[in-house]
């Protein structure tokens, strides 16, 4: 009888305590994260922050945070699983009376682009695991999300100008002149457009000579990015990481002009807000957010782009990246046009 006693009260003090934890196992707990910084380079390691804290006297024996983010986004001293495009990532807490558990964990950077935590999911039990409860946690009170900008790869080895007879012409790149700032005549290059011309120091000389200017940080330079990976493609893009290298080539070329304090002119095949991308600023950061966000639509065929904006562009010089020639390249070559080629193909790596 006292056996049997003793169990009955054991059995409603487990069913109370059960009770208990099932209205109260999430009272006074409150749960943080966020990162570091809002914003990153490619192959940059930041940091994520979980904040657990338990302002209740009961115990919370087993806590689990389930955190779904892109697969870009990755914690190295943390077990995920990835599924497709999304990266799974499990933590374990155990809460004492009035605690509170704060843990940090280095995530590495793999890829260009907008990421955000796309949900996290917060389960609770009692410590026989009878009591299992869960919510989903908003991601929207704190810095959860996190805007990687593209790594800067050397071009300095494959800048083409136009060509010549003999084959494209490699120039040193960054020399950008200033035609108002003249500072003696040098001998004619193939390179050289018949405007600079001195017709005086060339009957001076009896060969053909030009006006040389020296360098100024008052001149724009525009950038044309192709996103297309190959003449075929339309919709979106067959071949990602050729447009991921055009990106890059495209983020060196920007550091280097802003950081001359230069304006840089960017115009781009993505569109953006249903429109073709047509950016100018000197801020360097401002365009890299800009190159951060570009996504595989296509907006226009980039040789039809080409046609049409290369053209009008008379106050500066032209930079154009792409991961294949196309036709209008070659007229612009054969027009002596006072532009350079950057193909990611040469670039190499990865």
């Amino acid at each position: 009888m006292e056996m049997f006693s003793v169990i009955l009260l054991f059995i409603i003090f487990m069913a109370a305590i059960i009770s208990i934890y099932r209205k109260i196992i999430f009272r006074g707990v409150d749960y943080k994260c966020f990162f570091s910084t809002d914003q990153a380079f490619e192959g940059d390691e930041i940091e994520f922050t979980e904040i657990v804290t338990n302002k209740k006297f009961f115990p919370v024996p087993w806590l689990k945070s389930e955190l779904s983010l892109p697969k870009y986004l990755e914690f190295s001293e943390l077990q995920s699983s990835v599924t497709d495009q999304t990266r799974f990532v499990t933590s374990f807490f155990s809460l004492r009376s009035f605690c509170r558990v704060r843990r940090t964990w280095k995530v590495k950077c793999l890829k260009r682009g907008n990421f955000k935590i796309e949900s996290i999911v917060i389960s609770a039990s009692d410590i026989l695991g009878t009591v299992k409860e869960s919510f989903f946690a908003d991601t929207e009170s704190f810095r959860t999300s996190v805007l990687v900008m593209p790594r800067c790869d050397d071009y300095s080895m494959i800048i083409q100008g136009m060509s010549s007879e003999s084959g494209d012409i490699f120039m040193d790149f960054g020399l950008i002149s200033d035609p108002f700032f003249y500072s003696g005549v040098r001998e004619y290059m193939i390179t050289d457009s018949m405007k600079s011309i001195n017709w005086y120091a060339t009957a001076r000389e009896q060969k053909l000579m030009v006006s040389k200017n020296d360098y100024t940080s008052d001149i724009s330079i525009t950038v044309i990015l192709n996103i297309q990976s190959s003449p075929f493609d339309s919709l979106g893009v067959s071949f990602p990481e050729r447009t991921e290298k055009c990106i890059r080539l495209c983020a060196a070329v920007i550091r280097d002009y802003c950081s001359q304090g230069k304006t840089v002119r960017l115009i781009s095949n993505y569109q953006r807000n249903g429109q073709i991308l047509d950016l100018r600023s000197a801020d360097m950061i401002s365009l890299f957010r800009v190159l951060a966000e570009i996504t595989y639509d296509i907006g226009e065929n980039f040789d039809r782009l080409l046609s049409c904006v290369v053209p009008e562009i008379s106050d500066s010089e032209i930079i154009i990246v792409s991961s294949f020639e196309t036709e209008f390249c070659e007229v612009i070559k054969a027009e002596k046009i006072n532009a350079h080629f950057l193909y990611s193909y040469m670039a190499g790596g990865s």
